[in-house]
């Protein structure tokens, strides 16, 4: 059984939907880590100088795929470039505490649209509960959602 926590915002819930959608997917894979991030991307945060479409501030190497090989380089699992799962909680923080120093040009510019509309953490809680007809204890899943946007400010 999976278990949404409810949201106030309809970004984050749309993409523990995707989320949600993907897990069959994901439980497949030899690699079912949890937490993860998904990132809703915002194309135009790369296309902000029209003489140099696809690159931040115009330079490059400052696209989306750098900040994809920056997730991964730091522990991250990409699904479709979109969900990133992680081995525990503490990696993320590594991965966000690292962004200043490696990709500083990610972060929300004053007069630049944003490289995403929104990040998302989503953290999987798993407890047993004991059936009250059986008396036997059962895996409940619960999936607990965060806007996680924070990490580009």
């Amino acid at each position: 059984m999976i278990t949404i926590f409810p949201s106030k915002f309809l970004p984050i819930r749309n993409e523990c939907q995707l989320f949600i959608n993907q897990l069959p997917s994901l439980k497949k894979k030899k690699d079912k880590n949890i937490p993860a991030l998904v990132f809703d991307w915002n194309d135009a945060g790369f296309n902000d100088v029209p003489t140099a479409p696809g690159f931040r501030n115009g330079i490059k190497g400052q696209n989306k795929a750098a900040i994809i090989e920056n997730l991964t380089e730091n522990g991250a699992t990409s699904y479709n470039n979109i969900i990133f799962t992680f081995p525990n909680g503490f990696a993320i923080g590594v991965w966000a505490n690292q962004i200043k120093t490696n990709i500083p040009w990610v972060k929300n510019q004053s007069g630049v649209q944003n490289v995403c509309n929104s990040v998302t953490r989503i953290n999987q809680i798993t407890t047993c509960d004991t059936c009250d007809t059986c008396d036997t204890e059962m895996p409940l899943t619960t999936i607990d959602i965060e806007n996680f946007s924070h990490v580009f400010y």
